[in-house]
């Protein structure tokens, strides 16, 4: 008798130390940044851009507080990055509204979301930063013309490229970066008006974007969806850099990602390197959270890229 209650005992010590093991775990994991580098190996890549490297950062869902800006901008900064990229999500839709948690009046009442403007413009001091939509930008569609956290991201030197271009050149020698915004966002643009969903919607945007590109340049195409690999490959990108979803939010072991939106449960595309064909593509867990408060086994991901021939 003695022995079962010793035994019982033990069994209810152990469940206990588990379960705050495991709260342990994840408020560290809720609270902290890690940076994943990934070594790029592609033919296509040219001599001088040997040891380039690329900081991706995804789905901030807006800088919440001055204690993040900090730790994040030390952490990219240490990364000696050639450029900076940001895959959508900069903003949060439900936080953009009011930056300082306060409640609005009325719509006149908005501001701008200062600790991202400001964020965003020590990075800009770091290294050249480039920038396309996600779905949560489409609270800047309410007034493209007028939208002053958009105006105030190009004051500050954000090279924004929805549906464009850019040429990058080191050592003399020149690359492609292209840039699709997130279909959700087109609904104000005629030209794809004759799409009926969001994956046409994509595959209209890299028609444009590669009518006159390079193919024979090593292309990096930023896209901010990942479940369109296949579409990505066909237009001949070398490189896919994505995020949207958020790692899975909750990480099993083995099996990854628990769901990510636009692609359910147990999504093929959460985190990490995938191939499909000659394209390679990662996908970053992202930075912040947004209708999901906490994440589990899943902690947020400064993406480094190093490029080698």
């Amino acid at each position: 008798m003695i022995i079962k209650i010793k035994k019982t005992h033990l069994i209810i010590f152990t469940i206990i130390f588990l379960i705050l093991l495991f709260i342990f775990i994840n408020v560290i994991l809720n609270f902290a940044y890690f940076v994943n580098n990934y070594k790029v190996k592609i033919s296509k890549i040219p001599n001088k851009f040997d040891g380039y490297k690329i900081v991706q950062l995804s789905d901030v869902h807006s800088i919440r507080n001055e204690h993040k800006l900090n730790i994040l901008l030390k952490k990219v900064e240490k990364q000696k990055p050639n450029i900076i990229v940001l895959t959508g999500d900069l903003v949060d839709s439900g936080y953009y509204i009011d930056s300082y948690n306060q409640k609005l009046v009325n719509k006149s009442d908005e501001k701008c979301d200062k600790l991202t403007l400001d964020f965003t413009e020590k990075l800009v001091k770091i290294a050249p930063t480039y920038y396309i939509y996600g779905n949560h930008e489409m609270v800047l569609l309410d007034d493209v013309e007028n939208n002053e956290f958009k105006k105030s991201l190009i004051d500050i030197g954000v090279d924004i490229i929805n549906n464009e271009t850019r040429t990058i050149t080191y050592n003399g020698d020149t690359i492609n970066l292209v840039g699709i915004q997130d279909p959700s966002t087109l609904y104000k643009d005629s030209r794809f008006e004759v799409c009926n969903n969001s994956r046409e919607r994509v595959e209209k945007e890299l028609e444009i974007v590669s009518e006159n590109l390079d193919s024979n340049k090593f292309s990096i195409l930023l896209s901010h969806r990942p479940e369109y690999l296949d579409l990505y490959s066909k237009y001949k990108f070398d490189l896919i850099l994505a995020g949207h979803a958020h790692g899975g939010q909750i990480r099993i072991p083995i099996i990854g990602g628990l769901y990510a939106p636009n692609q359910g449960w147990f999504p093929k595309y959460t985190k990490g390197v995938y191939k499909n064909e000659n394209s390679k593509m990662i996908v970053s867990a992202g930075l912040g959270n947004s209708i999901a408060p906490i994440r589990i086994f899943d902690p947020f991901e400064i993406v480094v890229i190093n490029l080698k021939k």
